[in-house]
């Protein structure tokens, strides 16, 4: 596809409920950011195209179907790679939320997870990512469905990728538990339910439930 072929375009939003999260739907060709850092976690994934920036001392290019992250406070730039430019999703999260899930991952209190990459390849990361930013672009996909993905997307993130490895905390015997969670479910599945609701139930906590309940 030409540069011609495609539009310049923007669209930034925000949902309170997980955490004031911030997204952002964009296509770039001739765009380029000069050096700037952030203040939350960036982390998406490329649509189209190709990202090229300058991180940590080195030069990277994320292509399609890579993941970009930008730690807090680590300085950047972004520019496109390609004759295309680029399109892609990315989410701006408060870094509060990888300490929670760090912390959740291994029982205990937890420092926020550090992690040096620049891009990643990781179709089945990269899935995660794409289809939580679509599901949680469209109004109408309840909020159970938006929290667990989220949740699932970032220990998935944590797990594998953050520099110093993390014990996976091993799942108990919760299967009663879960049983009344699915009760729950059931009983109230014409509502809008959040993950909330059902901790109160568990009496585990959101980044633990979630994962019980998969397996």
């Amino acid at each position: 596809m030409k540069s011609a072929d495609i539009q310049e375009k923007t669209k930034i939003w925000h949902l309170p409920h997980l955490a004031h999260l911030e997204l952002l739907a964009a296509s770039f060709v001739t765009q380029s950011f000069s050096r700037h850092s952030h203040e939350r976690f960036a982390i998406g994934v490329i649509e189209r195209g190709a990202l090229g920036f300058a991180y940590r001392g080195a030069t990277h290019v994320a292509s399609t179907g890579d993941i970009n992250l930008a730690y807090p406070g680590e300085v950047h730039n972004g520019y496109g790679a390609s004759e295309a430019g680029w399109t892609y999703r990315m989410f701006y999260l408060n870094p509060c939320l990888l300490e929670q899930a760090a912390a959740e991952i291994v029982g205990r209190p937890k420092g926020m997870p550090f992690f040096s990459a620049g891009v990643i390849d990781d179709e089945h990361l990269a899935g995660l990512v794409r289809n939580l930013h679509f599901s949680l672009e469209k109004p109408e996909t309840p909020i159970l469905e938006q929290e667990s993905k989220f949740i699932n997307m970032l220990t998935h993130l944590v797990l594998r990728y953050a520099d110093e490895p993390l014990p996976l905390r091993p799942v108990g015997r919760e299967k009663q538990t879960i049983w009344k969670v699915r009760e729950y479910i059931e009983a109230h599945y014409a509502e809008d339910i959040s993950v909330n609701n059902l901790i109160g139930i568990a009496n585990l906590s959101p980044f633990h439930l979630i994962r019980v309940f998969r397996n």
